[in-house]
C-alpha cells in the first residue's frame, strides 16, 4: 500500500512539473512580410508623399519562445513630389507647378531585440490576458542604403528648369517595432505565428529625400506589415517563472 501512495506522489509530481514547466519550442525562425506598406515623413506635402508595396524578410534566433534576435532586411520605394502655385490663388488664376520630386529605391539591413509579453504575462485563458501575450517590441540598429534621384526645379521667365541629382548615401537608424502575434499550435507544437505589426525608423539626417533642406532636420518613414513567422530548426525546453 506504501509503494501505491509513494508511486501516486511521485507520479503526481512528476504531472505538475510537466505541465508547469516546459514550453517547446524552436531555436530558428524566419519571417515574410506579405503585405507591406510604408509612407515617408520628408521634406514635402504628406498627401504627396506615395505608400509603397515593399519586400520584408527576417531571419531570427530564439532564445526562448518569447525572446529573439532578429535579422531583418527590407528593400522598397519611397517618392514624392513638391508643388508651387504660380498666378493669383485669391482669383483662382493659377497653375501648379512640380518643383521638386524624388524617387529613393533603398534597402536597409538591421539586428533587432525581440521581447514579447508573454514573457512576463501570463496567459491564463483571460481575454485581457490573453491579448497583451501575444503583444510584442522590439528595437535595434540598422543601415539603410540609399539610391535617390532628385529633380529640382527653378522658376525662369514663368518656365520651370529642372536639375537632376543622384545619391546614394549609406545611414544608420534606430528602428521601433510592435506587433501582435497570432501563435499557431500550443506550447507543445507552435509551427507558425501570423504577426500585424508596425515599425519607426529614426534617422539623423536629411537624406532619404535627396534634399538637406526645408523644414525637417531628420527625415523618417515608418512600415506597416502583415506577415508569418515559421518556426523552425532544432527543439528546445522553456520553463517559465509562473
Amino acid at each position: 500500500m506504501q509503494k501505491k501512495i509513494c508511486f501516486l506522489l511521485l507520479f503526481f509530481c512528476l504531472c505538475i512539473t510537466l505541465v508547469k514547466a516546459q514550453f517547446n519550442y524552436n531555436k530558428l525562425s524566419i519571417g515574410l512580410g506579405v503585405l507591406n506598406v510604408n509612407h515617408a515623413v520628408v521634406d514635402y506635402q504628406s498627401d504627396l508623399v506615395k505608400t509603397r508595396l515593399l519586400g520584408s524578410y527576417f531571419l531570427g534566433y530564439n532564445i526562448n519562445p518569447f525572446e529573439s534576435i532578429d535579422l531583418h532586411y527590407q528593400s522598397g520605394n519611397l517618392s514624392g513630389n513638391l508643388i508651387e502655385r504660380f498666378g493669383n490663388v485669391s482669383t483662382n488664376n493659377y497653375r501648379e507647378d512640380t518643383i521638386r520630386s524624388f524617387a529613393n529605391a533603398y534597402q536597409l539591413l538591421s539586428v533587432n531585440y525581440r521581447f514579447s509579453l508573454g514573457r512576463i504575462i501570463k496567459n491564463d485563458f483571460t481575454p485581457l490576458a490573453r491579448i497583451a501575450s501575444r503583444i510584442s517590441v522590439s528595437s535595434g540598429l540598422g543601415v539603410l542604403f540609399n539610391d535617390v534621384a532628385a529633380v529640382k526645379g527653378e522658376r525662369i521667365n514663368a518656365q520651370i528648369v529642372t536639375n537632376i541629382t543622384t545619391s546614394d548615401e549609406i545611414e544608420a537608424f534606430l528602428p521601433v517595432r510592435i506587433s501582435y502575434e497570432l501563435k499557431q499550435g500550443d506550447r507543445w507544437r507552435n509551427p507558425m505565428n501570423f504577426f500585424f505589426s508596425y515599425q519607426y525608423l529614426f534617422t539623423a539626417t536629411d537624406l532619404l529625400d535627396g534634399f538637406d533642406e526645408g523644414d525637417r532636420k531628420e527625415d523618417t518613414f515608418g512600415l506597416f506589415s502583415v506577415g508569418m513567422r515559421f518556426n523552425v530548426g532544432k527543439k528546445a525546453g522553456f520553463y517559465p517563472n509562473y
